[in-house]
């Protein structure tokens, strides 16, 4: 095996026959993570950094690596479900864009009911009227 490979360990719960390795150039490119830091982990056989590790096992295996994401994977540039479903990432981040929009509208929202509340008791405090029989 060429020496400027790194074996990306295989992540608990996929289900191969074989770990996959990446070349040191794609390692760095993807971690940006220094030559000497890449050839270290060839040499040792052991990635000691766990962000980089989660990235790499994330890209050579495509298996999202949290409790909450069990069953998913990224191939391709698109999420897939356990259910199988696709989800394009543009997709998903039109979503998100959509999503922090409406956030931010609710928010104004709240900050303008609140200020039509402080006029109103500003008012009701100025005009003060006795009804009389």
């Amino acid at each position: 095996m060429d020496r400027r490979v790194l074996r990306v360990p295989v992540p608990p719960g996929v289900n191969v026959k074989a770990p996959f390795w990446i070349s040191q150039a794609a390692a760095m490119a993807l971690t940006g993570r220094s030559v000497g830091t890449v050839r270290r982990w060839i040499r040792t056989g052991r990635i000691a950094d766990t962000a980089a590790l989660h990235l790499l096992q994330l890209r050579v295996y495509g298996q999202l690596l949290h409790d909450g994401w069990q069953g998913w994977r990224v191939v391709d540039g698109a999420l897939i479900g356990p259910d199988g479903r696709t989800h394009e990432i543009k997709q998903l981040e039109t979503h998100w864009v959509t999503l922090q929009l409406v956030g931010a509208l609710r928010r104004r929202c709240d900050d303008l009911e609140r200020e039509l509340g402080d006029v109103r008791r500003r008012a009701a405090k100025r005009h003060r009227f006795r009804l009389v029989d």
